[in-house]
């Protein structure tokens, strides 16, 4: 999908220097990535559905139990958009 945005800043000291990514698991950051970029690409920008059947699929995650197992962190990061 090309809305117009084909990047987005990433400040790579942030990223390692943020307790909200220092304290998370391997895991938890793919979602966390794969979520920014599917928000970066979404109508309106930054935003993601509040639906839970979407979201662990839009994380990439393997079963929606084991993204819930993990989303904690990771949804902190977003304000879910109903």
């Amino acid at each position: 999908m090309n809305n117009g945005r084909p990047w987005f800043k990433f400040y790579p000291a942030d990223w390692l220097g943020s307790r909200l990514t220092r304290f998370m698991s391997p895991e938890q950051k793919g979602y966390l990535i794969q979520l920014k970029a599917e928000a970066w690409q979404s109508e309106p920008c930054g935003s993601l559905p509040a639906d839970a059947e979407q979201l662990w699929r839009l994380a990439g995650a393997s079963t929606r139990r084991r993204f819930e197992q993990n989303a904690g962190p990771v949804l902190a990061a977003f304000r879910l958009e109903a």
